[in-house]
């Protein structure tokens, strides 16, 4: 495995859009600073839903459609198929929901709106990583009181996770649709972003000048167009000069977290470790803050910290095999084989389509030389997940106790292998 990473990734198609008016330009960067951070996008259309979400009736939805739904959405997703994405989810309206109530003229609403439709467009690229840098699979579908709840989990192969939650309804022509979408890692849903900025708006119409608020947002603009050219020691400069109210404001910390990450030489220097600590100063109580704390301390090696986040984010999700594989791992490096064999062996029986779970049983059981285990779970590998057997020999060097072994040696013979051709060719 490797160590915690960065779950974002920066598009900077993203946040090209800085020549809009004001207000455009105010919820362009506010969402973008979403998006960026992991939230829900969407390929965004000029023409408007046919259906808005506010005829969408949450009782309505039963059990089996909510789980039809979320599988759905999971196989559009691994797909990466933009176009299909856009019948499950609409961002614009999921947007103009969360901002109904908050009075706006007119003109202002609609440059509101226009911001929304604009970075929802260039927020359609986002999606397509998705799929390709990792697996996403249902994890629950659930009810919280009246309302149906999916959850989906989306693993990169950085081996990063990140939980996406969506409320369900049904349209009166009976479509299942998501009516908004929370993402941990950004830890805020579409609708608490789209009120706050509506918000934002109407004060600073009001006040006839920028809210503090809406001065952090727009004071954004320059480090966001420094990410989009590449220049992430520019952003950070610019980020970093800020004052402390912006700079430490939600969308700060989290453009500050992630361009921070991206510098090389900030993994080496303590800039990055300072940054996840920071992060958690600000925001404590935000899921974020237990997605990055688990990376935070285990750079630390702090494992017993890491163990607190996946407890913390375990009761969030009512549960999650891969979070048993994570705490597999962290007894296994704290020196408790035993309890690394026992966590790993759980996470497979709860979720045996969970690959993860069958590496971490793998190197658990070779540490504790049981080589018969070894032998069955590179079995699963292969034949359940086509693993391929030359490159689990040549990237496991942890793996030449059993390979000399008389399990090791049968299991190679078994392949059409003996251990003088183990996958070296020379």
């Amino acid at each position: 495995m490797t160590t915690w990473h960065r779950m974002n990734r920066i598009n900077g198609k993203t946040t090209g859009f800085f020549h809009q008016k004001p207000t455009r330009c105010l919820v362009a960067v506010s969402l973008a600073a979403l998006l960026v951070a992991g939230g829900c996008k969407r390929s965004a259309t000029d023409k408007p839903a046919p259906a808005k979400l506010d005829a969408a009736v949450a009782a309505s939805v039963s059990d089996e459609e909510a789980r039809q739904w979320a599988d759905q959405m999971a196989d559009i997703l691994q797909r990466s198929d933009v176009d299909a994405l856009g019948q499950m989810i609409d961002l614009v309206d999921m947007f103009e929901k969360g901002a109904q109530g908050v009075a706006l003229p007119a003109n202002h609403r609609e440059a509101f709106l226009q911001g929304v439709r604009d970075v929802a467009k260039s927020a359609s690229r986002q999606w397509a990583h998705m799929g390709r840098e990792g697996t996403i699979n249902v994890l629950r579908v659930y009810r919280d009181g009246g309302q149906v709840m999916a959850l989906l989990r989306n693993i990169l192969h950085d081996h990063t996770v990140n939980y996406m939650e969506f409320p369900l309804a049904k349209m009166p022509d009976g479509a299942v649709v998501a009516t908004d979408c929370l993402s941990f890692i950004a830890g805020q849903t579409l609708g608490e972003l789209a009120k706050s900025m509506a918000v934002q708006v109407q004060a600073s119409i009001a006040d006839n000048k920028a809210t503090p608020e809406v001065q952090a947002i727009l004071a954004l603009q320059k480090p966001l167009e420094k990410m989009r050219q590449g220049d992430l020691a520019g952003a950070l400069q610019l980020l970093d000069a800020l004052p402390d109210s912006q700079k430490n404001s939600q969308h700060g910390l989290h453009l500050r977290l992630i361009v921070t990450g991206q510098i090389p030489e900030a993994h080496t220097d303590g800039r990055y470790m300072k940054m996840l600590e920071t992060f958690r100063e600000y925001l404590p109580d935000n899921p974020s803050a237990d997605l990055y704390g688990m990376e935070y301390f285990f750079l630390k090696g702090d494992y017993s910290a890491v163990e607190q986040c996946v407890d913390n984010l375990d009761k969030l999700v009512g549960g999650d095999p891969y979070l048993t594989v994570i705490r597999s791992r962290c007894a296994r490096l704290s020196g408790n084989p035993d309890r690394a064999y026992a966590l790993a062996l759980q996470a497979t029986q709860a979720e045996p389509d969970l690959i993860h779970g069958h590496y971490a049983l793998l190197n658990a059981a070779n540490d504790q030389n049981d080589f018969p285990t070894v032998a069955a779970t590179l079995t699963t590998l292969v034949n359940t997940f086509d693993v391929d057997v030359e490159e689990i020999l040549n990237n496991h060097d942890e793996l030449s106790a059993f390979l000399n072994s008389p399990e090791g040696a049968r299991w190679l013979i078994d392949r059409g292998l003996t251990p003088d051709n183990d996958g070296d060719d020379e």
